[in-house]
């Protein structure tokens, strides 16, 4: 019975490891093994690859952070100011893009 189990765990890690799963014939234990151990190694590398990539992206984050908290610091209290020509501008935008959209489909129109 203790064979028997092994025998499973040995084809289980087989099974496991993607080089080897492919693998149908019989492969010696020492290669299941070795070839079990490059896999886990393999997967500490990408795990410590991804940890350092977090790691630069939440400092990209936290400059980021500062940054728009800068911006934000050199705001008036009121917020942003808006100009009398900004305003006509924007309703001058409006305007032409329902226009345009009209002249496209007149439901836009009712829409609008």
């Amino acid at each position: 019975k203790r064979r028997v189990n092994i025998r499973i765990s040995f084809d289980d890690l087989q099974a496991l490891i993607p080089s080897m799963a492919s693998h149908s014939n019989k492969v010696s234990k020492a290669i299941v093994l070795q070839k079990g151990v490059e896999h886990m190694r393999h997967l500490q590398q990408c795990r410590h690859s991804a940890e350092e990539e977090v790691d630069a992206l939440k400092k990209e984050i936290a400059s980021l952070n500062e940054s728009i908290t800068q911006c934000q610091e050199q705001l008036p209290v009121t917020g942003a100011p808006v100009t009398r020509t900004r305003l006509d501008q924007t309703e001058q935008l409006f305007a032409q893009y329902v226009e345009i959209r009209t002249q496209q489909t007149y439901k836009f129109w009712i829409v609008s």
